[in-house]
């Protein structure tokens, strides 16, 4: 997403593109699974935990601490 358009971003918006259980909706041709997205969220609302096999982990998104800056959109 461009920076004109992540500044552009609601925070309704960006919540929708969560799922109500807490999961990032993730553009999996965009995603390399890097992980910067969780480092670079100012409120730790992006955290990444392993996943239940080995080599593998999941970005849990906590709603409640999103303030819908777009850091993680634009990364």
């Amino acid at each position: 997403m461009d920076k004109e358009k992540s500044e552009n971003i609601s925070r309704r918006e960006l919540l929708n593109m969560a799922s109500p259980l807490g999961k990032v909706t993730l553009d999996s041709s965009k995603c390399t699974g890097c992980s910067l997205c969780a480092l670079e969220c100012p409120t730790g609302a992006l955290d990444v935990s392993p996943g239940g096999e080995s080599d593998t982990y999941q970005l849990v998104f906590k709603y409640n601490l999103c303030l819908a800056c777009g850091s993680c959109v634009e990364i």
